[in-house]
């Protein structure tokens, strides 16, 4: 009985240790195709790089008159300005609505009496 028992433990321990091999062995797989995808990651990002400066010097070239004669270096600057100057804008039809809001609501409850006299 205990040796029957013994050869249980045994041959679940001798599973376990082949699991365990197996499991290793499947994790250098998985390491070095990780490695493999890391690697043409990094490839496609230097690509990526390469063609979006391409891009940059062909849209420079492109727009280099008009940036030349609107004062900027190249059309993003000239493009971040507008952004901004549409940011900024917008931001003061806001505030600007927000004080006739306001004086709107003063208005409306100030006393007739005194809107009489003026």
């Amino acid at each position: 009985m205990k040796q029957e028992i013994r050869r249980n433990i045994e041959d679940k321990l001798e599973k376990l240790l082949q699991e365990k091999k197996n499991i290793e062995e499947e994790i250098k797989l998985i390491n070095s195709e990780l490695q493999n995808s890391n690697s043409a990651v990094d490839r496609r990002s230097i690509q990526i790089n390469r063609c979006e400066k391409d891009i940059k010097e062909i849209v420079d070239h492109i727009y280099k008159e008009f940036s030349k004669s609107v004062g900027v270096a190249n059309i993003r600057e000239y493009e971040e300005n507008q952004l901004k100057a549409a940011q900024d804008m917008a931001e003061e039809r806001l505030s600007l609505r927000s004080q006739l809001s306001k004086l709107k609501y003063q208005y409306a409850f100030f006393p007739l009496s005194i809107r009489l006299t003026y």
